[in-house]
């Protein structure tokens, strides 16, 4: 019997994180539980060679087996979808192909590849790009130049992220690659980038790396221009790419066109349901101060080029914060490969910026006929329904007397009671009784 990347993905979560509902795995991984089931059984069957049906028990001998990884690897066989993502990224990196060389490396008949070859081409038409074949070399990529590294960018990207449980064929391959165009300098340099908190997002190394690679590879046949990131960081790169590479490192992200009725699309779903989850107004200085359109190219990328992310199992403990999870259940509806970690960078970086706009507002708690002892007691009760914390407790002749005609701070106000607060910078909240007395402790 042999395995898959979905075995090993499977073992590759179980093993990384303490999870042992198999539903909550098959979530994680964008899979039915039943067929996650059914790998976990085979997995069962091909390392310990019986038919064990008790879930639990397989998930804990996983966890437990420190071989089980290799041995998984030494029976993985290449699926279809991965015999294409390798001819894709041979045919882009090399420009070439020949069908009878691959037939036998990938252990398929000429048949079998021709179908792999169509599908192919209708993602290189994608690109306006066409395979076309040449007199004893095969089949030949032709296409504009730009055009050519925007795709081999994506799959660079893909197998960046799927290295650890892709075949040994690909990961071979990739490997190679990277030694042959330097990967150790060009870490090195990207290293010494400066990385201010409003250009530098997760993924962005990856991203960057991946676009170095794909427009610095194979350029002996091209004319050349010297590219500068900064003043210090310079690659030479062909001259017909270097305004687009140039976007990229410039903006840490870049938009491809092909990709903007979709990007569109998540753009206004995604105000849709940051709007309804956390209660916000989406206007300019939301996305002033957050990477918005950064996360959605992301996204974007990963959905073209259907890349399975598993980079969530390295901060994944236990179970996903329900609140996080709510938040990526509602964004998959029409963002399907948002993972745990995206759920993550997203909940966190809004409610930064909820709270430090806040900032420029104080929490006042004023009074008027309400005796002092039941209002000390009553403000840690409000102060724990609402989740705030007061700044100052005054009685309304305090509060007017302190806070008259300054409008440099803008306050949240909070009471009981009826207060007649006529001033433009003083929000005025009502405190409900029923809400006070009925709330859970």
């Amino acid at each position: 019997m042999f395995t898959s990347s979905k075995h090993i993905q499977a073992v590759l979560v179980i093993k990384k994180t303490k999870i042992e509902d198999y539903k909550v795995i098959a979530k994680l991984l964008n899979i039915k539980p039943l067929s996650l089931f059914f790998y976990i059984q085979e997995i069962e069957k091909i390392f310990w060679g019986k038919n064990e049906f008790d879930i639990k028990t397989i998930i804990k001998k996983i966890k437990d087996s420190k071989e089980i990884l290799p041995l998984l690897r030494k029976h993985q066989k290449i699926t279809k979808l991965e015999r294409k993502l390798y001819i894709s990224f041979v045919l882009l990196d090399k420009r070439v192909i020949n069908i009878t060389q691959l037939s036998e490396l990938l252990e398929v008949t000429r048949r079998t590849l021709s179908y792999d070859l169509e599908e192919i081409k209708r993602f290189l038409n994608f690109y306006n790009l066409k395979l076309v074949p040449h007199k004893n070399q095969g089949l030949r990529l032709e296409g504009v130049e730009k055009n050519i590294r925007r795709m081999l960018l994506g799959y660079i990207f893909k197998i960046f992220i799927e290295r650890k449980f892709l075949p040994e064929l690909i990961n071979s391959y990739f490997m190679n690659f990277l030694k042959e165009n330097n990967l150790k300098n060009i870490l090195l340099k990207i290293n010494s980038i400066p990385k201010d908190k409003k250009n530098y997002i997760y993924y962005n190394d990856i991203f960057l790396i991946s676009s170095i690679l794909a427009f610095t590879t194979n350029t002996e046949s091209f004319p050349k221009d010297e590219f500068y990131i900064t003043s210090d960081i310079s690659f030479s790169i062909p001259s017909c790419v270097h305004p687009y590479l140039s976007d990229i490192a410039n903006n840490r992200y870049y938009t491809p066109t092909n990709f903007l009725p979709k990007l569109k699309l998540y753009k206004t779903f995604f105000e849709s349901t940051v709007n309804k989850f956390f209660k916000i107004e989406i206007d300019a200085s939301f996305y002033q101060n957050l990477p918005i359109e950064k996360w959605l190219v992301f996204f974007v990328f990963k959905e073209i080029f259907e890349v399975n992310d598993l980079y969530y199992t390295n901060i994944l403990t236990k179970n996903i914060p329900q609140n996080i999870s709510s938040l990526i259940k509602k964004l998959q509806k029409q963002i399907p490969f948002i993972t745990v970690y995206d759920g993550i960078v997203i909940y966190c970086f809004i409610l930064d910026y909820i709270y430090k706009s806040k900032e420029n507002y104080k929490n006042i708690f004023v009074y008027s006929n309400i005796p002092i002892p039941l209002t000390e007691v009553a403000i840690k009760r409000i102060e724990y329904i609402y989740n705030i914390k007061f700044d100052q407790v005054l009685h309304t002749k305090e509060f007017h007397a302190l806070f008259k005609g300054n409008a440099s701070i803008k306050y949240n106000v909070f009471s009981f009671e009826n207060i007649d607060l006529n001033y433009k910078n003083i929000t005025f909240k009502k405190i409900s009784l029923s809400k006070f007395f009925n709330s859970e402790n």
